[in-house]
Formats: C-alpha cells, structure tokens, sequence
C-alpha cells in the first residue's frame, strides 16, 4: 500500500506538477505511506525528490540517507530485501542532484554487477565520473582527472554500443552521450588510449554481429570487472 503512495506522489511530481495543489497532495500522500510503513525506503526515497523541487537541499539528502539505511545493510543478493532495479538507478539520479557522487558510484558498482546490459546504468556511470573529472576537489590532480575522463568516455561508449543494438526510447539520453564524448574526444583525443575514434565505432547496427570493440565489458559481472576510478 505504501508504495501505491509513492506512485501517486510521482504522478504530482510529474504528469500534474502544475495542478495548484501538487505539492500539498505529495506531501499528504507520502505521509499517509509513512504511516502505513515508515521502513519503505522508496517512500523516504520519493521524498528527497520531492524536497529537491523545494529545494531544501540539505533536507533531500536526509531523506536518500533514511531511505539507504533501510537497505544497504541488508542481503544485496535477496531482491525481496532491496529496492528494484529501476528505483535504485533513479536512487542514483537523486544522489548526484545532492552532490554525492562517491554514494552514487557505490549504487552503480553493484548495479553492474546485477545487469551490465543496461542502457540507463552505463550513462549515469559516465555522467558520474563526467562530474568528478569536473570538480573542485583539490586532492584530485591532472592525471586523476584524466582517468576520470578516461572512464566517463568508456562508459558512455558501452551506452551507445548497446542502445545501437536495440530499439531505445530515450534519444536525448544517447544524444547527450554523444555530445559529452565529442568534448571528452577534444580534450584526450581517442588515439592516445587507444579508444574509437567515435562512438558510432562502437556502435553495431540491428542485425550485425561481432568483433565490435568491447573495451573488456563482457567479463563486467565478475567482482574486479571494469578497471574505474571510484
């Protein structure tokens, strides 16, 4: 039942987010799910969202903490003791608008680990490390950052490569990859590494089979998988 609250605060967080009382029934709907289970992490989850269109920073990242320390203890290989799938990446999505890129990246490592096919999870890993390779932290030197890059641009290259395997829905998502492998291209040109000269060379199109570069993705459910920095 809570998580019936948790759709319906959705619906007001998006579809009707410009009714006059959008945010009161947000509010009333996700503290009706409290009380019915106030251990449902999407429901703290849910949230923090809401908090961010308020823009009480500092409130929303309370919440992600409530809503993660209701599962992150718990048995990761039980689905029945963890968010789904799709929760934990919109999980992700709402750590990076708080800033909290480390906790996201934790979230993505084990979200490889459970489908290294998924077209969302290889785009918020690029944009996560796109992010760090931006920031300010001043421990964090030139070559660090080129690391960074380095790993952003694999990451949006996997998302390409299989988005240009299926039918996929969100070409703004495959566009924005696009455009920030483009920029990562002119400042560490692709030759230096080894990489693609461009993401469409990592791309096959429907039908075709083969010896497309896999920049050691295939083996990306073992536990040293991918070689990142984090």
């Amino acid at each position: 039942m809570a998580e019936a609250y948790v759709a319906m605060t959705e619906i007001y967080l998006t579809d009707c987010c410009f009714e006059d009382d959008a945010e009161k029934k947000c509010e009333e709907f996700l503290t009706n799910g409290l009380d019915i289970d106030p251990e449902c992490p999407e429901i703290h989850q849910t949230m923090a969202s809401v908090r961010l269109s308020q823009s009480r920073l500092d409130d929303a990242r309370e919440c992600l903490r409530k809503s993660m320390a209701l599962w992150t203890e718990k048995d990761q290989n039980d689905p029945s003791q963890v968010p789904s799938f799709e929760t934990r990446l919109a999980l992700v999505r709402l750590l990076l608008e708080v800033d909290d890129k480390d906790q996201a990246l934790g979230i993505l490592e084990r979200l490889q680990k459970e489908d290294d096919e998924s077209i969302d999870m290889w785009y918020l890993y690029g944009w996560t490390y796109h992010l760090q390779s931006e920031g300010e932290d001043p421990t964090c030197d030139s070559d660090e950052k080129t690391d960074l890059l380095h790993s952003s641009r694999e990451c949006f290259n996997q998302a390409i490569r299989l988005a240009g395997l299926i039918d996929y829905e969100n070409d703004s998502l495959i566009d924005h990859a696009r455009e920030l492998v483009a920029a990562i291209n002119a400042v560490l040109p692709p030759s230096a590494d080894g990489e693609a000269d461009n993401a469409d060379e990592n791309t096959m199109g429907e039908g075709q089979e083969g010896d497309a570069e896999d920049h050691d993705w295939e083996d990306s459910s073992s536990d040293d998988d991918v070689d990142m920095q984090s």
